[in-house]
């Protein structure tokens, strides 16, 4: 009853004082509704199916940092930039919306200091998350690929040990089977290891975790673990035909996507543990 009371009350102040969370809170909602419809539509320019939940949880928890942060004044700079801000949403497409939020990310950050380290840190989920969308879009748009011709190499490197060949010419693979794999985008191991970088930052500054050399391990590990994880998938593929077409399927593309969530909560959860431990 009593954090309900005080939860009314703090919103109160939002809504009456000239506050930066008056100011940012309706842009981020905007943010999260642009976002939502072409992830959530199938419209979206990039894998969606691994950039729509990392998305929707980053934007959640930026919002209840901001929420739990000490109402802050807002100066003449900051509407000045919530305005430009704004402005951004009479061009509505999916990147103008990746830069509104990156923008709101640095706003945050700056006005983030030693007293008011909520800001700081929602700050940082914001600028993560909409690096790493970029990062994808414009790698599988510009470097496709270089990029798919490293997964290829490394899954032909895996057949060429366990059956004794494999090859690779660009983005085609083949080993001992009578069929070469053509990847596409949606083959590269960059979307999970970016939706999964974007997600360790979102809890871990929601804990509070600081930049460490035990987080760049945990990093590490979770680019490792999940470039395993894919090149697992593409080697099967290599396999047999009918390992290709299941991992098509419905059931198969449901399985990946719940086994690479699974395996970034699991390295999530215990790096928090890690990065804690003094």
């Amino acid at each position: 009853m009593n954090m309900a009371y005080a939860l009314i009350v703090k919103t109160q102040n939002w809504m009456l004082a000239p506050s930066v969370q008056r100011l940012i809170v309706p842009i981020l909602l905007c943010v999260s509704i642009s976002l939502a419809i072409p992830y959530f539509t199938g419209e979206a320019p990039t894998v969606a199916e691994f950039d729509a939940i990392p998305a929707m949880f980053s934007l959640l928890l930026a919002l209840g940092l901001i929420a739990g942060s000490p109402v802050t004044t807002a100066s003449r700079w900051d509407n000045t930039t919530a305005v430009a801000l704004a402005v951004l949403f009479v061009f509505p497409s999916f990147q103008t919306t990746l830069l509104a939020s990156l923008l709101c990310g640095c706003w945050l950050f700056l006005r983030g200091d030693a007293t008011n380290r909520g800001f700081r840190n929602a700050g940082i989920i914001l600028i993560i998350h909409a690096v790493m969308a970029f990062t994808t879009f414009y790698s599988l748009k510009w470097f496709a690929e270089p990029l798919l011709a490293f997964d290829a190499m490394l899954v032909a490197g895996l057949l060429q040990v366990v059956t004794g060949t494999g090859q690779a010419i660009g983005n085609v693979y083949f080993g001992a089977a009578d069929h070469q794999v053509l990847m596409l985008r949606n083959c590269s191991s960059l979307p999970a290891i970016c939706s999964a970088i974007a997600c360790w930052f979102a809890i871990s500054r929601w804990h509070g975790i600081c930049s460490s050399k035990r987080e760049g391990l945990v990093l590490l590990g979770l680019f490792c673990i999940l470039l395993v994880l894919n090149v697992a998938r593409l080697f099967t593929m290599g396999i047999s035909m009918q390992w290709h077409d299941w991992w098509h399927s419905p059931e198969g593309e449901d399985m990946y996507l719940t086994a690479t969530a699974l395996t970034t909560l699991a390295v999530i959860f215990g790096g928090l543990r890690y990065a804690e431990t003094k």
